[in-house]
């Protein structure tokens, strides 16, 4: 299947620093690696259990929060 989308030129870019920053080769790669976070944060949500950032130095979190 092929899906399209239309990226204005900031959403490019942001793209292209996830890519680079990540290391990864593609946009396909990127999309593919963004949807299986997603998928996974749903599924810890569906079971109970938060998504969070942890700063262990200071002994904090902070909670991830996403529109969906």
């Amino acid at each position: 299947m092929q899906i399209q989308i239309e990226i204005d030129d900031a959403g490019v870019n942001r793209l292209n620093e996830i890519k680079e920053g990540a290391g990864l080769d593609d946009y396909r790669d990127v999309f593919d690696n963004g949807i299986a976070l997603l998928d996974w944060a749903i599924r810890q949500r569906a079971a109970g259990r938060i998504i969070a950032a942890v700063d262990e130095a200071s002994q904090s979190y902070r909670e991830v929060q996403l529109p969906a």
